[in-house]
Parts: structure tokens; sequence; C-alpha cells
């Protein structure tokens, strides 16, 4: 009997092991449970809600362990829980097999239930951050197009952990390249280019991103004139990737376009006659400048930050929508750096009505 109660209590001490909110809740968020789609919408789904990407740890908990009559956990036997058979399918579940029975996550609930569902303990270090280390190189050449990403979590108290296995990966662009649930990186060959692969692991999400290029038989390089140092930085890219450069456009190719870009509208037919007929080398610098300068230029660009900002009536005050976009016009008017832009913003105080930007906070 000896024996049996040392195997008991060897078996408890490896299941408690796992920890909530460093194994289980990634778990959820790696199988795409807690997301805005699934459980994670506001309202849940059938009956069951958690917290978007598990920002509310405690929420969560009690989501889990108290809710529904704590049916969702079944402490004698741990695969008889809700939590688990209906993510394998072992009940009918809607949003289809997200835990296979013979898979590592499935395991870690398994053992975080067999284990009494403990929550972690005041004072256990919090992660403050994660570093993605590149297995190979991020220029990946057909006809070996593979790479992949190792995630490492940095915790409070110095301590680091490899969290892999933990972290969601997702690709900005699959028809590039595609990465499995363990960070294996693999370009498709449908098209040339760059994917970003974003990585989530708690709180905390990274990007890296990987370059394919697939050699284009008689690629020749042109090597065009650079105007400013962005141009050089692009030409470098193009060049890496074999994408010969567009040519320049027709002038009333340009002028329509630099209008559109500017000030939000088409020239008028005089703006662009007036524009053909002059031949001065350097008309189309002129011409950008010349619109920079325009009324329309921050009205447009305004409206447009307006947007990205969720500027909108619902989510402030007439008056305070009204305050945050003349601050928006006046940021372009005066050609503000993007830096203080971000920090007026960022750091604003006080009455949304003194300091417009703290309408962001709102």
């Amino acid at each position: 009997m000896r024996w049996l109660f040392a195997a008991f209590l060897v078996s408890n001490m490896a299941h408690a092991a796992v920890s909530f909110r460093h194994d289980v809740l990634p778990v959820l968020t790696r199988q795409g449970c807690n997301a805005g789609t699934c459980h994670g919408s506001p309202s849940g789904k059938g009956g069951f809600a958690l917290s978007l990407f598990a920002f509310n740890a405690a929420a969560d908990y009690t989501a889990l362990t108290k809710d529904f009559l704590s049916r969702r956990i079944d402490a004698n036997d741990p695969h008889l829980s809700l939590l688990l058979r209906k993510p394998s399918q072992a009940l009918s579940h809607k949003g289809g097999l997200k835990l296979p029975k013979n898979s590592r996550e499935y395991k870690i609930i398994h053992d975080w239930i067999a284990g009494g569902t403990p929550i972690d303990p005041p004072g256990t270090p919090t992660c403050t951050g994660i570093t993605l280390h590149v297995t190979g190189s991020t220029l990946l050449h057909w006809p070996k197009p593979v790479g992949g990403v190792r995630v490492t979590a940095t915790f409070a108290d110095g301590k680091k952990r490899d969290v892999t296995h933990l972290a969601q990966f997702t690709s900005s662009d699959e028809a590039i390249a595609t990465v499995t649930a363990n960070g294996t990186v693999t370009v498709t060959g449908i098209r040339r280019g760059v994917a970003g692969v974003m990585v989530r692991y708690l709180e905390h999400v990274e990007a890296v991103a990987f370059t394919f290029v697939k050699p284009v038989p008689g690629f020749q390089w042109t090597d065009p004139i650079a105007s400013n140092f962005i141009d050089e930085k692009v030409y470098l890219k193009l060049q890496e990737m074999q994408l010969l450069p567009s040519g320049l456009c027709s002038d009333s190719e340009f002028v329509r376009r630099v209008h559109l870009d500017v000030l939000g509208r088409l020239p008028t037919i005089a703006e662009t006659q007036a524009f053909l007929a002059d031949k001065a080398k350097g008309k189309r610098a002129a011409l950008i400048d010349r619109l920079l300068r325009r009324p329309e230029h921050a009205a447009f660009w305004a409206q447009k930050w307006g947007d990205l900002l969720r500027l909108t009536p619902p989510q402030l005050t007439a008056a305070g929508t009204h305050k945050f976009h003349r601050w928006l016009v006046s940021a372009f008017e005066q050609n503000l750096p993007y830096d203080r832009f971000a920090h007026a913003m960022l750091t604003a105080n006080g009455s949304t009505f003194a300091h417009p930007p703290a309408n962001y906070f709102r």
C-alpha cells in the first residue's frame, strides 16, 4: 500500500506542475477556443464564454471550474470533463476537433484537471515577454523553402522557458508562406514575396518576416537611379527578390495619382492642363510640395487617421469627436512628426475637451 500511496503523490505532484495561466490558458488560445469567433466573443458560444485571448485569467478560471454547476470539470475522471470531451469530439462540438486525445494540448489540460485544477498561487512570476528564435534563415530560397521559429518566454524572476508548444502561430499571407502549430514555416511557391509570422503567448505578441525568393530565368537588375534613401532600401529588397521596379508613369497618370493620394480628390481640368504644359525638370516634386501645403491635405489625412483611431460618434460624445478631429487636422497642418503624434495620444491627461488627444483613451 505504501508504494501505491507514494505513486499517487508523485502523480499528483506531476499534475500540479501544470500552470493555469502559463499552460492551460495558452493552450486555449493556441487552439482558438478564446478567439473572437469562438468562446472569446462578447456573448460566448453555447452558453460558455471566455475572455478574449485570455486577458482575464480570473474570470476564465471561474468559467472553467465554477460556472455551469462545475459540470465542465470531472475531478474523478478527467477524461469525462466537458472541457475535454467536447473539443476532442467525444461529444458533439460545433467548433469541430480542437483537442485530439493523443495531442500534447489534451494532456496538459487533462493533467491540470487531474491535479485538482489548481490556480497559480499568489506571487507566481508573471511572463514579461517573449523572444523569437529563427532556425535557419528568414531568407528562404526555392526549392528548399523551409524555416522555423522557436519561442522563449522570460519571467519576472529571470527564468526562461521554451513555450513553442504553447504559442499560437499565424501567417500574414498564406499564398506566400504557411506556418504549422510547431512553428515550421514553409513557402507555398504560389508567389514570391514577404510574409510575416505572428506569434502569440498570453498577452505577448511578436512577429518575424520571412522573404521567399524563387530564381527568375534571365533576370537582370536594371540599376534604376535612387531619388532618396527609401528608394535605396526598396531597390535592395526588389533585387533580392528578383523583381524589377515599374517604370516611371506618365505625367497624366502622375497628376491624377498624386491628387488622389495627397488630397483625396481628382485634379480639375485646369490643374491637369497646367501640369502637362509645364516643362520644368522638377515639376513633380514642386507639385507634391504645393499639394502638401493645401488645407485639403490636412482634412483628408485627418479623416483617414480618424478611421484608424476609431474616431466615431458611438465611441465618443459629439463634442469629443469634433475636438479630436480638429486636433488631427491641426497635427497635419503643422506637419507634426509621427513620434510626437504618438506621444501626444499615449500620454494625454486631463479633460478630453482641453486635451483632445485624450479622446483616444476613451
